[in-house]
C-alpha cells in the first residue's frame, strides 16, 4: 500500500506546500528571486559588487495594459483644462477623451509599444486643436518607430474645409486601371470617373478633387499616379509606411492639399498635419521602408 503523505495543522499534504505558496505568489519565480534579492544584500553588504541574476517576474499582459491605460486617462484628465480651451464648442471635452481611449483600446500598441511617451499627448493635443475625433475617420493616432503620430484622414480635412474655408462641398477619389475615366480641359472642364463594379479595378492610375464654392464656383485637380509618386518622394516623409499602410488616403489627401492652395481659408488647415505640412518628427526621418517592397497600388478598405 502506499504510504499517506503528511499532513499539517491545516490538513494540507506537505508535497503540496511549494505549490501553494507557488500559487499565492503568482508567480513560480517570486522564491527564487527573493533569495537573489537576499543574496544581493548582502553581496553589497561585503564588498562584493557582481549580482545574482534574478527571474523575470511578468505581469499577466491583460492587467500591464490595463495598468497603462489607467496611468494615461489620469493623465488625460490632469490635462482636461488644456483639452478643453483648444477644443471648438461643437466638440465635448468629454467625448474627445472617450474616443481618445477607446483608440487606445483598440491599438494598445500605442502605449503598450510607444518609447517617445510624450508623443502621444502631443498627438492627442494636435487632434484636439484641429477639433478633430481620432475614430479612424476623421483623424487617427499611428504609431511609427516607437513615436505615436496625429494624422488626419481626408473626412477630417473634409471637416475643416467645411469650416475654415469657402468650401460648401467636396469629393475625392482614385481611379484605378478598370475603371472608366475621362478629364476634359478647356470652357467647359470636366471629370467623368465610373468605377468597375468588379472587384478587380486594377492598379491605381490617379486621384483627382473637386470643390464647389460657396459663390458656385467648382474647382478641379487631377493627378496621376507618376506625380503622386513625385510629390510623395519630393517630401520628408516619403519613405516613411504611412505611404505603404495608407496610400490611397495618403494621394487623396495629397490631391486635396494641393486644390486647397487655390481656396480662400482663415487658417492652414495642414499646419498640424505632420506629413502634408513635411514637419517629421526627427525621431523618424531615418525610418525608411523595407527595401524591394512594392507600394499598394490596389483599392484599399474604406
Amino acid at each position: 500500500m502506499n504510504q499517506e503523505p503528511m499532513r499539517n495543522e491545516n490538513n494540507v499534504p506537505q508535497a503540496s506546500q511549494p505549490l501553494m505558496k507557488q500559487n499565492q505568489n503568482g508567480n513560480g519565480h517570486f522564491e527564487q528571486n527573493q533569495n537573489a534579492r537576499n543574496q544581493n544584500l548582502a553581496n553589497r553588504m561585503n564588498g562584493n559588487q557582481h549580482p545574482v541574476a534574478q527571474q523575470p517576474i511578468q505581469a499577466p499582459p491583460t492587467n500591464s495594459f490595463m495598468a497603462c491605460l489607467n496611468l494615461f486617462k489620469k493623465d488625460l484628465n490632469d490635462m482636461s483644462d488644456e483639452i478643453k480651451l483648444m477644443l471648438p464648442k461643437e466638440v465635448s471635452l468629454d467625448v474627445f477623451k472617450r474616443v481618445v481611449v477607446t483608440a487606445i483600446q483598440e491599438n494598445p500598441d500605442l502605449i503598450m509599444k510607444v518609447v517617445d511617451k510624450e508623443s502621444l499627448i502631443s498627438a492627442c493635443l494636435k487632434c484636439a486643436k484641429d477639433g478633430l475625433l481620432p475614430d479612424g475617420k476623421e483623424a487617427a493616432f499611428i504609431l511609427m518607430k516607437g513615436v505615436v503620430v496625429y494624422m488626419p484622414m481626408v473626412h477630417g480635412v473634409k471637416k475643416r474645409l467645411f469650416k475654415y474655408g469657402d468650401v460648401v462641398k467636396m469629393t475625392a477619389h482614385c481611379w484605378y486601371a478598370n475603371d472608366i475615366f475621362k478629364y476634359s480641359l478647356g470652357m467647359n472642364e470636366q471629370i467623368i470617373h465610373e468605377p468597375a463594379l468588379s472587384s478587380n479595378r486594377g492598379d491605381m492610375q490617379g486621384v483627382y478633387a473637386i470643390f464647389w464654392l460657396r459663390n458656385g464656383e467648382v474647382l478641379l485637380e487631377v493627378m496621376s499616379f507618376i506625380e503622386i509618386e513625385k510629390a510623395r518622394l519630393a517630401g520628408k516623409a516619403s519613405e516613411l509606411s504611412f505611404w505603404k499602410t495608407w496610400y490611397s488616403e495618403m494621394a487623396k489627401k495629397t490631391v486635396i492639399h494641393r486644390l486647397s492652395k487655390n481656396v480662400d481659408m482663415s487658417i492652414d488647415i495642414f499646419e498640424n498635419d505632420n506629413i502634408m505640412s513635411h514637419n517629421i518628427p526627427s525621431s523618424l526621418q531615418n525610418q525608411k521602408q523595407i527595401e524591394h517592397e512594392p507600394i499598394n497600388k490596389t483599392p484599399q478598405a474604406g
